[in-house]
């Protein structure tokens, strides 16, 4: 098993002098020191004191990228630095990116590239995990960034690396304000636990609310391709499914849609109810949204107590 490590800024000088990053060590940009004006902020789990890593200069608020990484093995067909777990509310997790703990792979998102937008940079490329530190060891917090990288698919697009982006801010050191999370009975069925969901799906031309059936025992994200097309969206592909009369076969438009634009009803108000790109089949005439457990893999975290169940949705930013 590859040995992943939680990589510091501060430790990068000694470690690449060696050859390398050590292990045992958190992705975060490290505090500077403290002026006498200025107290530096007090360590938060998981992370170095201020002191270690410190730079000279002007102090700024450190940035926290909030994702143990490793990097990914001479035989991928991909490179870069994979994500093995993201911190909730972190940095990693706010972009979408998804780590190897959380699919059953396990594979995690691989980080191709980091982009600076609020200097307007250029993407800078992130060959190993210690490339993405050196990167982000020229950022501070707030700065508005973007990321891209590889998600390696499931489903109708099993086993295939594809290539996304990500915007979002660079957290500091505190933890970015979370949805709370949903919670319900569980309506059983003879092919998997179904919950309930009212959602708001925001296409190119507009958006509309629809009720919505998560169902554990489900094999993609289903959705009336009308609904889809009437909201603007186009589909990228076609594929055969099974029709709605047993024995028969149906065309199924595959559409790529940001988890952002699939909203759901949280206590009165809508938020994203996944990250990244969303796979949808659009099937005609299907009359009812079935949401795949494939959104378990996009930030979407469901736990179960006998029939009771509780809908963490992804962290906002």
């Amino acid at each position: 098993m590859r040995a992943a490590a939680w990589l510091t800024v501060a430790a990068l000088a000694a470690a690449v002098s060696v050859g390398g990053i050590a292990a045992d060590q958190q992705l975060h940009i490290a505090p500077a020191p403290a002026t006498v004006s200025e107290v530096a902020p007090s360590p938060t789990s998981g992370s170095t004191s201020s002191a270690d890593g410190a730079s000279a200069g002007t102090p700024s608020t450190p940035g926290d990228f909030g994702a143990r990484v490793q990097d990914v093995p001479a035989s991928w067909p991909v490179h870069g630095c994979e994500v093995v777990q993201v911190d909730p509310g972190g940095t990693a997790a706010s972009l979408g990116l998804v780590g190897a703990t959380q699919r059953t792979d396990p594979v995690g998102d691989v980080v191709a590239t980091v982009q600076d937008t609020s200097a307007a940079g250029a993407p800078q490329p992130v060959a190993s995990c210690a490339a993405l530190t050196t990167v982000l060891a020229g950022m501070q917090s707030g700065d508005s960034i973007t990321v891209a990288y590889y998600h390696r698919a499931v489903g109708a697009l099993g086993g295939k690396w594809v290539p996304e982006t990500a915007s979002g801010i660079l957290a500091g050191s505190g933890i970015l304000a979370c949805p709370p999370p949903l919670v319900g009975t569980i309506t059983p069925s003879s092919t998997g636990n179904r919950i309930q969901l009212q959602i708001d799906i925001r296409g190119p031309h507009s958006g509309a609310t629809y009720p919505a059936v998560l169902d554990t025992g489900a094999d993609q994200t289903i959705v009336p391709d009308a609904y889809l097309r009437a909201l603007g969206f186009k589909p990228s592909a076609t594929t055969a499914t099974a029709g709605l009369v047993p024995g028969t076969q149906t065309t199924a438009y595959v559409y790529r849609i940001p988890g952002k634009d699939i909203l759901v009803d949280d206590q009165g108000r809508y938020v994203p109810l996944a990250t990244g790109t969303v796979i949808v089949w659009g099937i005609p005439n299907e009359s009812g949204i079935w949401l795949g457990p494939t959104l378990l893999e996009r930030g979407l975290k469901l736990t179960t107590a006998g029939r009771q169940w509780t809908l963490n949705v992804p962290c906002l930013q």
